[in-house]
């Protein structure tokens, strides 16, 4: 297993920025995933360590050795580094049998026909597809050729394995079990492996940690957990599942607590603070699970306005004052003009404090 290092990555085509000081650590043996919308810089990032872009500047490193190093000048060439690869169209050969499509990158690198043979059953079956050796890509399905994709950047044993948004081209249930699969493979291959996706939920249940990019930057690193409970802005905050950024003003701070006034509302309702809050305009963080009904006590009231039906649950629009957000919960109905209590939440300033 090997541990993976991007330091101060920096790239521009022409005019544009696309990386800018990109800077993670992937432990050995851990599934990070490069999570942001398109041209946020993920798949730059992607190419970068598997060699595929050269950086302006930064440092790679793969378990300590350096692949890339623009101080430095060094620049190990892609097919040195010892990555493998599943792009985003799998990129199998048509003319070629499964067999063969797994065995190129072995007869690439001269491994005799015996011990090759041998390695591409072993990968065939940790894929599930021993039975289909035979077999062409146009025989397969959706799923099968991502496997043969997989199976074919695992033969000639990586250091690192990169994963370029491998799920896209499934439907929604096959992509559901691919990523139960896939996770369940990375944790007894033991591989250290990237992942970039703009799936939220791939990102959510595959992921130990999470790499969150907007413009090039990385805006956040953490944990699942991290992210979804604790974003680090109202772009991560909004990105990442659903969140109801609700205007208003920070009319009084006091200690770990802050007096919120919704747009439109003349009504304080107390929120969590933190020590950099100050007075002014903010947004008020809070997940549509995070808003819960009661019938008296510290809350505020709202407007109904419609509802969805999703199957397990109800997302429930309202409106108090000019913000209108959703509410989710079991409940088929709710009260003309509900009163509700925060759960989790967050402020997020609007503009920097001018003092």
């Amino acid at each position: 297993m090997t541990a993976l290092t991007a330091e101060s990555l920096t790239k521009s085509f022409g005019e544009k920025r696309a990386l800018d000081e990109v800077s993670f650590v992937a432990e050995e043996g851990q599934l990070l995933t490069l999570l942001g919308p398109s041209g946020c810089g993920k798949s730059t990032t992607l190419w970068s360590i598997a060699g595929l872009h050269r950086p302006d500047r930064g440092r790679i490193t793969f378990g300590g050795d350096a692949v890339f190093d623009g101080a430095g000048r060094i620049d190990v060439p892609a097919e040195r580094r010892g990555c493998g690869v599943v792009f985003q169209s799998y990129a199998i050969w048509p003319h070629m049998s499964v067999f063969d499509n797994v065995a190129y990158p072995l007869k690439l690198r001269k491994v005799p026909r015996r011990e090759r043979a041998a390695r591409v059953a072993e990968v065939l079956d940790l894929v599930e597809l021993g039975g289909l050796a035979a077999r062409y890509p146009h025989q397969l399905s959706g799923g099968q050729q991502q496997r043969v994709s997989l199976a074919r950047a695992l033969a000639h044993q990586p250091r690192v394995l990169l994963l370029d948004e491998p799920f896209s081209n499934l439907d929604a249930k096959l992509r559901e079990r691919a990523r139960t699969w896939l996770r369940d493979l990375q944790q007894r291959v033991g591989i250290t492996t990237v992942f970039v996706t703009h799936d939220q939920d791939e990102a959510l249940s595959m992921s130990d940690r999470v790499v969150v990019m907007h413009d090039g930057m990385v805006a956040q690193i953490g944990t699942p957990e991290d992210i979804y409970h604790r974003p680090a802005d109202a772009f991560v905050a909004d990105f990442v599942g659903s969140i109801n950024l609700i205007p208003g003003d920070i009319v009084r701070v006091s200690g770990d607590t802050a007096e919120f006034v919704i747009a439109g509302t003349a009504t304080a309702i107390t929120v969590v603070a933190d020590a950099a809050t100050r007075p002014g305009p903010a947004d008020l963080g809070v997940r549509p699970e995070a808003l819960t009904l009661t019938s008296s006590g510290p809350g505020f009231h709202a407007d109904y306005v419609s509802r969805r039906f999703l199957g397990d649950h109800y997302r429930h629009v309202v409106r108090a004052g000019d913000a209108e957000f959703v509410v989710q919960n079991t409940h088929a109905d709710l009260p003309t003009r509900p009163l509700f209590a925060l759960g989790e939440h967050r402020l997020y300033p609007r503009q920097k404090d001018a003092s």
